[in-house]
């Protein structure tokens, strides 16, 4: 009797170490296992991403720019759906069940059972189903929730562009030196915001809260929505067929708005449908490079015959006058005596011929023909006809004027901020010296007087201001097979000041009626935009 009491005490202090042996071997194992920790966590709890931005991207004073359309789901977990229901009001089960079949007749309740899947069911649904499944609280395996997908209907919106790293097709990554791309790596490891069900022992959902949806890292762009906001209205509310804009701050070359009226068209800002001839705009780069290389005598008439000008203001005219007016004849003259590598080499140090933001697909400048023995190509260079540019490199034609002769290359990515630590990555500025402070400070009287003088192509962009000139450019197409023009390019070059900042703008207009022009179209848009970042509302 006492042996065997003594053996059954053996026996059951061995049976305990034992048990406590297993259990700290699978506390062992749980603790330094992080996948079976991982394992167990997901038996408790489903984890459903919420939205496909792992990142914030705000303007240049924090705030949000991205726009985001919601798409709603509805998760039916097969095993807990067929297991747990037994206790389920039978007509609750009933209704959900209709609701879900008329509203899509695949979504049937009925037909699942444990052995249908092992893997949750997604059936994607509108809003009003979602609002109207909210009130089934009783039915086990089933929940509903929405994420936020980057609005991408606006193929012209500058937010959609730079968060998009992959092609249009969805299939392959862009340039991997691409601005999209750059941006995408900078984040592909940051956790996605996600929305958390967690489930009793039973497996069905007792509660739902949000992780990573804070503090979220940050891509700063050197958009102001305020003034894009303002830009945008006063391009809607256009009577041009499409149109678009840039406003840049002129001394350190931070894009504060990028849009046009169309923004379900191809971003034509970027050069994204194609390049342009800048015509009478690109008579700036043409008399620089006269001032530069000591062509001409800025005082001295030459003769207007009329055979190449739309309008013919004066007989003779000073190099001066002729850009005042506009004068492709004296132009011409000019282009010859300076030159077309003079002419060339002045526009592509101001960035004419690259691209500027890199953005995958952007388009860069080109020349149409490269022969400098080109009598009859120098002509044409010398009133803007012969090259093509983007809205978004003729943005440097202005700047550099204002910047006294420095070339600010335009940027759109301010930094980029680190949501866990704070810590902030500066985007750098690139600039230089591309034609003296003598030549810009002639350039910046001019484009003043084109505003100002009464023969002035571009009275119609005047409005007060203590700094403000430009240049209108009208250029022919001459796309068609008949060669005839039917229809031109509208441009505007300018800076102004708004509250103490100075800013370039390039206004762009393609394909106008050719019986319009830059004087009567683009020039007045340049006007009310000044005037609306003067004002206070």
């Amino acid at each position: 009797m006492y042996k065997s009491k003594i053996r059954c005490i053996s026996i059951f202090a061995v049976l305990i170490v034992a048990f406590s042996f297993l259990i700290y071997r699978l506390y062992f194992i749980m603790s330094s296992n992080k996948a079976l920790q991982v394992n167990y966590a997901a038996q408790m709890s489903s984890f459903e991403k919420i939205s496909d931005a792992n990142y914030d991207v705000v303007d240049c004073n924090g705030n949000n720019l991205l726009s985001f359309n919601k798409e709603y789901y509805v998760v039916v977990n097969p095993y807990i759906f067929s297991r747990n229901n037994s206790d389920t009001n039978i007509r609750e089960l009933t209704a959900l069940n209709y609701i879900l079949k008329n509203y899509n007749k695949n979504y049937d309740l009925s037909e699942i059972s444990i052995e249908d899947s092992t893997n949750k069911l997604y059936w994607k649904i509108d809003e009003a189903l979602y609002n109207n499944l909210k009130k089934f609280k009783d039915v086990n395996g089933i929940y509903t929730y929405y994420v936020n997908k980057i609005d991408r209907s606006k193929a012209a919106d500058i937010y959609n562009i730079l968060t998009n790293p992959k092609d249009k097709n969805n299939k392959k990554f862009k340039a991997n030196n691409s601005i999209e791309k750059l941006i995408y790596d900078k984040f592909k490891n940051n956790a996605y915001p996600e929305k958390v069900f967690k489930n009793d022992n039973n497996g069905n959902t007792v509660s739902s809260t949000e992780i990573n949806s804070k503090n979220l890292s940050k891509v700063k762009l050197t958009i102001d929505k305020t003034i894009n906001d303002k830009v945008q209205s006063i391009l809607s509310s256009s009577d041009l067929k499409q149109v678009c804009a840039i406003v840049m701050e002129s001394e350190n070359g931070a894009i504060r708005a990028i849009s046009q009226k169309d923004l379900y068209d191809a971003n034509i800002n970027l050069g994204l449908k194609g390049v342009y001839y800048p015509g009478s705009i690109f008579k700036a780069i043409v008399e620089e490079a006269a001032i530069e290389n000591k062509s001409i005598d800025l005082d001295k008439p030459i003769k207007d015959t009329g055979k190449y000008s739309e309008e013919k203001v004066y007989d003779y005219c000073t190099p001066k006058q002729a850009f005042v007016v506009s004068s492709n004849d004296v132009f011409i003259n000019i282009g010859q005596k300076t030159g077309f590598y003079n002419i060339y080499n002045t526009a592509k140090k101001q960035g004419l011929f690259d691209k500027v933001l890199n953005i995958d697909g952007e388009s860069s400048g080109s020349m149409d023909n490269m022969d400098s023995n080109n009598t009859g190509n120098l002509s044409l260079l010398s009133y803007g006809q012969s090259l093509r540019i983007t809205p978004l490199g003729a943005l440097s034609i202005p700047n550099t004027v204002v910047n006294k002769g420095i070339y600010v290359k335009p940027h759109i990515v301010d930094s980029y901020v680190d949501g866990n630590t704070g810590k902030v990555e500066k985007e750098k500025i690139y600039s230089n010296r591309v034609i003296s402070e003598n030549t810009a400070n002639i350039m910046l009287e001019l484009f003043k007087q084109v505003i100002t003088d009464k023969h002035g192509t571009g009275l119609l962009a005047y409005t007060p201001n203590p700094c403000i000139g430009g240049k209108t450019g009208t250029a022919q197409r001459g796309e068609n097979k008949d060669k005839t023009i039917k229809n031109v390019d509208s441009w505007f070059a300018g800076f102004f000041n708004a509250k103490g900042i100075n800013y370039s703008a390039i206004i762009f207009a393609p394909e106008i009626d050719k019986n319009m022009s830059a004087a009567t179209t683009t020039a007045p848009i340049f006007k009310k935009i000044v005037e609306a970042l003067n004002s206070n509302n």
